[in-house]
């Protein structure tokens, strides 16, 4: 009898990313149910009867936590922890759920299948470029104080003989920023641009992936760009930090071995 599983769906890249290899991965064996379960997971759970259920805690909500509390003896559960649990008080509750398995770096958690890790897509993350613009991407964080305090005196106006072009924050006010850009055009740019400036380090590795420059910058933003002073990282190990190979070695070799 073909085994099911049960995924609730997200809106987090990293979730969405280690969905996608599940499914490729499991789709001959297994029968896979991809949705937004909240707020009729117990009616799924029904229906579906899945061997294994798989959710997130940026999710984790008072539905979940009945789920988990009534069904956590009769099928595996693995919860990605891409979201803090705060509530110390859920801490020894989570632990005495025997079925309850952890995709987490926390050592708080007891059934820990692997720790969380920087990975990257290689289907879409590659080196395709032929010409590349001469110009600098600049790959902005959150924090807009720190975007001023970094990339003020080195964009346009008060600098221009830099060509550095701003992405990833609409609320960054300047000439040069085009804001949000989609992660599945992001490829395209770091295949466009000679350099590139990461002010959160949050994209390393698809840099790395897509052979663009990366600045330093953990040194003086405008020396780093002056002296071409850049982050290398082998490309060797990029393999091994895809985010294919860590299903596959984690979550897809559990499934197996526990189904």
């Amino acid at each position: 009898m073909q085994k099911n599983i049960l995924i609730n769906d997200s809106d987090n890249i990293y979730i969405k990313n280690n969905i996608k290899y599940i499914l490729g991965l499991l789709k001959d064996d297994f029968k896979i149910h991809i949705n937004n379960w909240q707020g009729g997971l117990f009616y799924a759970y029904q229906k579906i009867k899945p061997d294994i259920v798989i959710w997130s805690t940026s999710t984790y909500d008072q539905e979940f936590h009945n789920f988990i509390s009534e069904y956590g003896d009769s099928c595996k559960i693995i919860l990605f922890e891409d979201a803090v649990v705060s509530q110390e008080n859920l801490v020894p509750i989570l632990n005495n759920i025997k079925n309850l398995h952890f995709v987490s770096n926390s050592s708080l958690w007891k059934n820990i299948i692997c720790s969380l890790n920087k990975l990257y897509d290689d289907e879409i993350f590659m080196d395709f470029s032929k010409n590349r613009n001469g110009k600098y991407l600049a790959l902005l964080s959150a924090d807009n104080e720190k975007n001023k305090e970094l990339l003020t005196d080195i964009i346009y106006p008060n600098n221009p003989d830099k060509k550095i072009v701003t992405i990833g924050n609409p609320d960054f006010d300047s000439m040069v920023n085009i804001g949000v850009v989609q992660y599945l055009d992001l490829p395209n740019l770091l295949n466009e641009f000679s350099y590139f400036i990461d002010i959160d380090a949050a994209y390393h590795l698809e840099a790395t992936a897509c052979g663009i420059n990366i600045i330093d910058t953990e040194q003086n933003l405008q020396k780093a760009i002056d002296d071409n002073l850049c982050i290398k990282i082998p490309k060797e190990s990029l393999s091994e930090l895809t985010y294919r190979n860590f299903v596959a070695k984690n979550i897809v070799r559990f499934i197996k071995e526990n189904i």
